[in-house]
């Protein structure tokens, strides 16, 4: 049997099953990306439209790779542009999705590895 079998009777799991297995579980990892926060306004990095980095290109156009600003070398020769930027992604900026607030749930009941 693969875990899925094994964990879920190889049913597929309803959110209600899921939350009540995972109180049998002490040891969880959560792998996620930059989309867990698009649903709060805050852009993904590469979305080729609404990503930061397109974002970035429109809003700046004589940056030569959006990438730069996270860069140290870039920040020491134009601050101003990664303060711009930090500003807009700031915590206490945006209210938290139903995902962070999942995965701090996890966190409170001493959940995660």
């Amino acid at each position: 049997k693969s875990d899925r079998e094994a964990i879920f009777d190889n049913q597929r799991p309803s959110m209600k099953s899921l939350i009540k297995k995972f109180d049998q579980f002490n040891h969880i990892v959560v792998l996620c990306g930059a989309g867990i926060s698009v649903s709060c306004n805050i852009p993904d990095f590469r979305s080729p439209k609404s990503g930061l980095y397109a974002i970035l290109k429109k809003k700046y156009p004589n940056l030569k790779d959006p990438t730069d600003v996270f860069t140290l070398s870039y920040f020491k020769k134009n601050p101003s542009l990664f303060t711009d930027v930090a500003k807009t992604l700031f915590p206490g900026q945006h209210d938290p999705s139903p995902t962070h607030r999942f995965i701090t749930k996890l966190n409170d009941k001493g959940k995660l590895l």
